[in-house]
């Protein structure tokens, strides 16, 4: 799966029941609508990641129509939430 932000290849994580790819580049998350409704029922996620530097703020101002990148194309929803931007997408509701 390949970064809507910054072209980076996303690794898929494996956390319990909890399945994502995630851009070690700039940080970024991508979960199917299966894996964020998981999440949601939950009720907390424990997410580990090795130490990493700080979001490049610049390359993600950069990007505005973020395509899915599980739909190949597919433009994606931003919303504001607080300081973290949330893109999902209407043909396989992934976030």
């Amino acid at each position: 799966m390949i970064c809507p932000i910054d072209q980076s290849e996303m690794r898929h994580i494996q956390n319990g029941p909890i399945a994502f790819h995630h851009c070690y580049s700039c940080h970024g998350m991508f979960f199917t609508q299966d894996a964020y409704m998981t999440s949601l029922r939950s009720g907390k996620i424990r997410l580990k990641y090795p130490e990493q530097p700080e979001v490049d703020q610049a390359a993600a101002a950069t990007v505005r129509d973020r395509a899915c990148p599980a739909c190949a194309g597919q433009v994606m929803l931003a919303k504001n939430v607080g300081a973290i931007e949330i893109d999902a997408c209407r043909k396989c509701r992934g976030v």
